[in-house]
């Protein structure tokens, strides 16, 4: 939550929390998860919020598995603190809203479940859609909460259906057809809270701009602003995306979008977010599983970007404009 951790999740149950203070990431600890021979992967990890003023514990960390678990953990010292089951479901995505006060989980029922987080107890429900109600109708890979509003979040998945949901609204109130997610590729940016990038696991139209409203008068709305060109030439070989954020801050120059996934062509990307074009290439040769950025409102050379790779994690921090190269490292 401050920038000085990485937590990984594994598909042996593990979670590996990795130092980032040095001039070398370095691993932390283990925190065994699920125990034994079960098989049971580690489908989600989200650092609850720091939150000026409030006396919740820090560094807590949420963990879920393909099996249905809910874990909570102190991740400085691997303590467990709370532990659930949503039985007959496959958790797929976790997020915290903006306050640290509420945590939101998606899976294969297609339902969302919010949680107290304080209280570790589960509050409202969005119930998956059907012929008659608005919903997620497949699995959901990917929840995102709104940078600044602790009532407002969105979320992506099978079903191509990009959702907007307000706590104090049974239904969405907001939907559009478009984006098919496979992995943690929803997100709002921080600088403009009207946008939302999506990366979807498909051969055309992969990452994708939206502009979205809510209490807006006459209606919310979702609406695509543009199709980002991730391939650079037709001829070349379609990478299927798992992992997309925002970046405000100039680790990359300047304010842009990095995305990434496998398929025949793993790498990652990133794109200038003025002029909506590819700046560079970042990775390639090994699938891309997850991205994220902390961005230090104080400090900009502190601001991080995480890049998750089949067996390998890359880092990357404070890109000097001036001098045009990195300052931290890679």
């Amino acid at each position: 939550p401050d920038g000085r951790m990485v937590a990984i999740g594994t598909t042996g149950g593990m979670i590996k929390i990795v130092n980032v203070t040095g001039d070398t990431p370095s691993l932390r600890g283990n925190i065994e998860a699920v125990k034994g021979k079960e098989i049971d992967p580690i489908t989600s990890v989200k650092f609850q919020p720091c939150v000026a003023g409030s006396d919740a514990q820090q560094n807590l960390l949420l963990a879920c598995t393909a099996g249905g678990k809910l874990f909570q953990y102190h991740s400085t010292t691997g303590q467990l603190i709370w532990k659930s089951q949503e039985e007959g479901n496959k958790l797929f995505a976790s997020a915290y809203l903006c306050d640290g006060k509420h945590f939101v989980t998606g899976g294969s029922d297609s339902t969302l479940r919010i949680y107290d987080a304080e209280r570790r107890k589960r509050v409202t429900v969005f119930q998956k859609g059907g012929y008659r109600t608005v919903g997620h109708t497949s699995n959901i890979y990917s929840i995102c909460g709104h940078p600044s509003d602790p009532n407002v979040f969105c979320s992506s998945g099978w079903d191509s259906c990009l959702n907007i949901y307000d706590l104090r609204s049974p239904v969405p109130v907001a939907s559009t057809h478009g984006p098919y997610v496979s992995g943690d590729a929803v997100d709002i940016a921080r600088d403009n809270e009207h946008h939302i990038v999506t990366g979807s696991r498909r051969t055309s139209n992969t990452l994708q701009l939206w502009d979205f409203r809510v209490n807006k008068e006459p209606l919310n709305y979702v609406k695509l602003q543009t199709n980002l060109p991730f391939k650079k030439h037709e001829s070349e070989a379609p990478c299927l995306l798992y992992g997309a954020r925002f970046v405000t801050h100039g680790i990359f120059g300047k304010p842009c979008i990095i995305a990434g996934g496998g398929g025949e062509n793993p790498l990652a990307r990133t794109f200038d977010r003025e002029l909506l074009k590819n700046t560079g290439t970042l990775i390639a040769g090994a699938p891309v599983y997850s991205i994220d950025v902390h961005h230090d409102p104080n400090d900009e050379e502190k601001s991080k970007v995480s890049v998750l790779l089949s067996s390998k994690l890359q880092l990357f921090q404070g890109l000097s404009v001036d001098k045009a190269a990195p300052k931290g490292r890679g």
